[in-house]
């Protein structure tokens, strides 16, 4: 099992990748992921993907600077993770609202993304568990 030092890393280093190809591969990716133009809250689909790959590289940023930091403060991992939580739920939520516009390759980006979350969430709720265990 690794540690939450390394998961964290590695979160950080996934979330740089992902947000580097979402911001520079958004034009794409927009019309792998569907068939029809479409509108996320007033944005293009190409726009919405650049500033999620955005939002993403910041993300990146804070998990690097968590999982750089020594010691690691819990409460900046329960952030990690609580970013983590709505990421897997805006997924679902985005799958049922635009779901039926999305191309097969949408679909399965936006499923895989998700369980990639959630399987760092998981690792994460481990080491902080270890964490605390080392505390007491």
């Amino acid at each position: 099992m690794p540690s939450l030092r390394t998961t964290l890393l590695v979160d950080s280093i996934v979330c740089f990748v992902y947000g580097a190809v979402l911001t520079i591969a958004a034009d794409s990716l927009s019309t792998l992921f569907t068939t029809n133009p479409i509108s996320l809250l007033g944005y293009s689909l190409p726009d919405a993907l650049r500033i999620l790959g955005w939002s993403v590289l910041g993300v990146g940023l804070y998990v690097c600077v968590v999982g750089c930091a020594k010691p690691i403060r819990p409460i900046a991992v329960w952030l990690v993770i609580g970013i983590e939580i709505a990421w897997t739920v805006g997924s679902v939520l985005l799958l049922a609202w635009i779901g039926n516009t999305l191309s097969w390759i949408g679909i399965a980006f936006i499923i895989s993304s998700a369980v990639a979350v959630l399987g760092f969430m998981i690792l994460e709720l481990i080491g902080l568990q270890s964490l605390y265990e080392r505390q007491i």
